[in-house]
């Protein structure tokens, strides 16, 4: 176990630093060999009709945790690969391109409109790279319109830039329509998906259904603990790249300083 007062999260250009008032453990050792051990059964209270106020509050705290944690995994996973792919030939750094899908039928299944669109990728895999292989990176995020209707909103990572490309896609998508958006400034990426995302909190439609999925063998963001480590991270950044900061509390850490480092910001702008 090891004990620490800062912490860096690296998504791609965007270094995040915890700064926290007490010391956190991390670093715990595993045990293979520990055994679970079942529990006598006891009837359960916590159906919710039958809980009580306090539980309830521990459980709609527990849900806003649960959704802000995975929101903030989907930012940090936009970051982490917007403008790290490159052309295998050229090296060109791909540009991330956000793609609306819509459906032609009024479409209210998410389960039927999932199964849709990962057809239509599989074709689109093949009509880029002539091969029954998963090339395209990206992250889809499902919504439901006013109207009910699902449509799907993606972030690709890897699109190769051709001339013909977006009329082939359009080609595929056999439903109805498409709206594309290239992206040039990658700074803040996170935002492009994530508000959808937040959407989708209360929506009953979603109950244990995937809030968003991704392809394979994304880039993961990486979370930097050791003093070492941390030290020289931070040794390569100036207050110029500084983004955001901002001080906040809560009960697992106390109070802590959250900033935001961008490391594409020019250090010698004035």
């Amino acid at each position: 176990m090891n004990i620490t007062n800062r912490k860096i999260v690296i998504s791609g250009n965007i270094r995040e630093l915890y700064q926290f008032s007490r010391a956190i453990s991390y670093g715990f050792p595993l045990h293979p060999t520990t055994k679970s051990i079942a529990l006598p059964y006891r009837p359960q209270l916590a159906v919710l009709d039958e809980a009580t106020e306090q539980e309830k509050s521990k459980r709609s705290e527990m849900r806003k945790r649960s959704a802000y944690q995975s929101k903030a995994h989907l930012r940090r996973l936009l970051n982490a690969n917007a403008g790290q792919w490159h052309d295998s030939i050229t090296n060109y750094a791909y540009k991330p391109v956000f793609i609306t899908y819509t459906f032609q039928e009024n479409i209210t299944d998410i389960t039927r409109a999932n199964k849709i669109f990962t057809i239509f990728t599989k074709r689109l895999n093949y009509e880029i790279t002539k091969k029954k292989e998963s090339y395209l990176k990206y992250v889809a995020v499902p919504e439901f319109q006013e109207r009910g209707a699902v449509h799907f909103h993606v972030l690709y990572f890897n699109l190769p830039k051709r001339d013909y490309l977006f009329s082939t896609i359009r080609r595929l998508w056999r439903e109805k329509q498409l709206k594309v958006v290239v992206i040039n400034d990658v700074r803040n990426i996170g935002g492009y998906l994530s508000k959808y995302f937040t959407k989708q909190n209360g929506d009953e439609r979603m109950k244990g259904k995937k809030k968003y999925f991704a392809s394979r063998e994304l880039l993961q963001p990486k979370v930097v603990m050791d003093e070492q480590k941390i030290d020289e991270v931070m040794n390569g950044l100036n207050e110029k790249q500084k983004v955001f900061e901002q001080k906040y509390n809560n009960a697992y850490a106390g109070d802590f300083t959250y900033s935001v480092f961008d490391v594409t910001v020019n250090a010698t702008t004035t």
